[in-house]
């Protein structure tokens, strides 16, 4: 391998070690902010605790802290239009998954915003993809 590919392959991946910090202050901050009123306003029982550990930690492990981190090094390397596109349909995505993965009914109402979320993404897309028209002078 050239030395340049070399130094180009390190750039990229220590760039994108440094996202992951980000992602870590996020969530240590957002712990942060919701710890406090959890404990003056929530009653904490260490029973209740100890009962509910795996999902407790499947959400802030995987769909939180694993997620989100993602989403962060996904973003870095989408074009910005086809990011905003995706973090769009995020409501659609999670609503489907549910359906599909946990068996969750979807309410008519529901799989209306899913439905009109979806087709103004794709609005949007086929008005991107047009040529704008040129302006006449008169």
């Amino acid at each position: 391998m050239p030395l340049y590919a070399k130094r180009e392959r390190y750039g990229t991946a220590k760039r994108l070690q440094r996202k992951p910090s980000l992602a870590a202050l996020q969530k240590f901050f957002s712990l942060l902010i919701s710890a406090v009123p959890m404990l003056l306003f929530e009653s904490v029982s260490l029973s209740v605790l100890r009962a509910a550990w795996m999902p407790i930690l499947y959400a802030g492990v995987m769909s939180s802290g694993v997620g989100y981190t993602l989403q962060i090094l996904g973003q870095k390397t989408a074009p910005p239009a086809l990011a905003s596109i995706l973090m769009s349909m995020e409501s659609v995505f999670a609503a489907l998954a549910g359906w599909v993965i946990l068996g969750e009914r979807l309410s008519a109402v529901e799989l209306c915003g899913c439905g009109v979320v979806f087709a103004c993404v794709v609005l949007a897309q086929l008005g991107a993809a047009k040529p704008p028209k040129k302006q006449t002078q008169n």
